[in-house]
C-alpha cells in the first residue's frame, strides 16, 4: 500500500517541530546513515528521513532490519538535545513508549509491551526496533538519530525466514491493513510531547510509572549479558537514568546496557 508522501504525512501532524521538515525515498540503505549525512551538514532539529525499503536497514549490534518494501514503517528523526552525552541513550525509553501509545490509538485490541532497552512487542513478539546514534564534542551533544523500525502491514512470507517465528506486524494481529502516514504522525506527536518533558525533567523520572505498567520485563526474572559481566535477578522497574533494576532478596544491581533473556522460573 503506497500510501507515504511528504503530503499525506504531513497533513496528519500535530506537532510543532518534528516532520515538518520530511524526507521520503523509495529506497535508500539506511534512514539511519542517510540522516547522518544531513545532520553533519546542519540539518535543523526534527528533520524525518523515511523509505519504502532499505537495503541495509541495522538493529542494535549490527542485526539485520527485515525491511519488505511499501509494507512497514523505516524513519529516522534528528534530535539536537541540549544535554549531556550521557543522557542520550535514554531517548530509547522515551521512543519505545511513543511508539506504544500511538500504535495503542490506531489499535487498542492487543497488549503492546516494551522491552528493555529498546523494542516493542506484542504476544512476545517482535512489532518494532529502535536504534538510536548520536554525535557529540566533549560533554556537549551535537545531534542524536533516532531510527525506528515499525512492522505494520508485513504478512507472514514478508519476513525473512529466521525471524518468521519471532516477528509480527499490525496486520497479522488485527487482520486489516492500516494507514501508515496516520501511524508515523501519531508517533511524532507522542514523541514530541515526551522528547520536551524529558529534557525539561533532565531524566526518565516523569515516565517510570508508564514504563513499569507497559513493561515486558516486569517482575520476570533475567539475564542481562553486559559484555563479559553478566548479571541477573528479578526487574523492578528501569531508573531515572534508564538502567533496569534487577533485585535479588535485599541486593539491587543496575543493568546499564545488553540484550536482557528472560530465564526459567526456577533459576
Amino acid at each position: 500500500m503506497k500510501d507515504l508522501t511528504t503530503e499525506t504525512v504531513q497533513a496528519c501532524l500535530q506537532t510543532r517541530i518534528f516532520g515538518h521538515a520530511l524526507e521520503v525515498h523509495d529506497c535508500l540503505e539506511s534512514t539511519n546513515l542517510t540522516l547522518e549525512e544531513r545532520a553533519r551538514t546542519g540539518a535543523p532539529e526534527g528533520l524525518v528521513v523515511l523509505a519504502e525499503q532499505q537495503t541495509g536497514g541495522r538493529g542494535r549490534a549490527g542485526r539485520k532490519w527485515s525491511s519488505p518494501p511499501h509494507k512497514n514503517l523505516y524513519f529516522s528523526l534528528l534530535a539536537r538535545p541540549a544535554c549531556p552525552p550521557g543522557m542520550v541513550p535514554q531517548i530509547a525509553i522515551l521512543t519505545a513508549l511513543a511508539v506504544r501509545e500511538a500504535l495503542s490509538h490506531h489499535c487498542s485490541t492487543p497488549d503492546f509491551r516494551v522491552k528493555w532497552p529498546n523494542d516493542l512487542l506484542c504476544n512476545g513478539r517482535k512489532l518494532c526496533g529502535i536504534l538510536c546514534t548520536m554525535s557529540c564534542q566533549g560533554n556537549r551533544t551535537d545531534y542524536a538519530i533516532v531510527g525506528v523500525g515499525i512492522n505494520v502491514n508485513a504478512v507472514r512470507e514478508d519476513f525473512a525466514p529466521e525471524v518468521r517465528d519471532i516477528a509480527t506486524s499490525l496486520a497479522l494481529l488485527a487482520g486489516h491493513e492500516f494507514p501508515r502516514a496516520n501511524l508515523l504522525a501519531s508517533f511524532l506527536s507522542a514523541w514530541e510531547r515526551r522528547y520536551e518533558e524529558w529534557l525539561a525533567a533532565g531524566n526518565l523520572t516523569p515516565f517510570l510509572d508508564e514504563w513499569r505498567q507497559h513493561s515486558y520485563l516486569e517482575g520476570k526474572h533475567i539475564l542481562v549479558q553486559q559484555g563479559n559481566e553478566p548479571v541477573s535477578g528479578t526487574v523492578d522497574g528501569i531508573s531515572p537514568e534508564g538502567h533496569l533494576i534487577l533485585r535479588n532478596g535485599n541486593h539491587t544491581t543496575l543493568a546499564v546496557a545488553g540484550d536482557a533473556h528472560i530465564l526459567p522460573a526456577n533459576k
